[in-house]
């Protein structure tokens, strides 16, 4: 499919978004499709072949130039899904089920709006969600300290997602 397409290197991106009805343990975890879209346009001038995984039923896929999904392939969802876990040469999502196989075949991954704290996948590198406590963002070694393997937060605590601009910096510091 890449040499098809006239792309260098398979990128799997993973989107984890639940339904506002989904529990609160999980919320936290979720990372938003727009968050990735300066990331998306990144991957696609440096000649990326950009795969689409999870939970994409959320957003309007039209307004992104240059990814693939199962629907827009038109192919089965299951099928699509090993695939893109299984052949990336650079894996990028948050913490969930559908990095198992990119994990276990030693795919580089890297974990993006990553939560909670202190959980680790082996061979990733990972950008946590930033934390805010009182007011005062607190540093990653505050965040290990303080709520390490912590999910529920009172409400002292803000958890905040990297920023578009971040994401895409981190990125651009480890995709090689």
């Amino acid at each position: 499919m890449k040499n098809r397409l006239n792309k260098k290197k398979v990128v799997t991106i993973y989107i984890r978004y639940r339904k506002s009805n989904d529990n609160y343990f999980n919320e936290q975890r979720n990372n938003n499709l727009k968050d990735y879209i300066k990331l998306i346009d990144y991957l696609n001038e440096k000649k990326y072949l950009v795969l689409l995984i999870g939970d994409t039923n959320y957003f309007d896929l039209k307004k992104i130039r240059n990814i693939y999904t199962a629907k827009k392939l038109g192919v089965n969802k299951d099928s699509f899904d090993i695939f893109a876990t299984t052949e990336p040469d650079l894996f990028i999502g948050t913490e969930g089920g559908a990095q198992n196989l990119a994990v276990q075949l030693k795919a580089k991954k890297l974990s993006i709006n990553h939560f909670p704290y202190g959980h680790k996948t082996k061979d990733t590198k990972i950008l946590h969600k930033k934390i805010i406590f009182n007011g005062q963002l607190l540093t990653e070694s505050q965040c290990f300290a303080q709520i390490n393997f912590e999910r529920f937060l009172n409400k002292n605590y803000i958890i905040q997602d990297n920023s578009p601009d971040e994401i895409l910096g981190y990125i651009k510091e480890n995709i090689n």
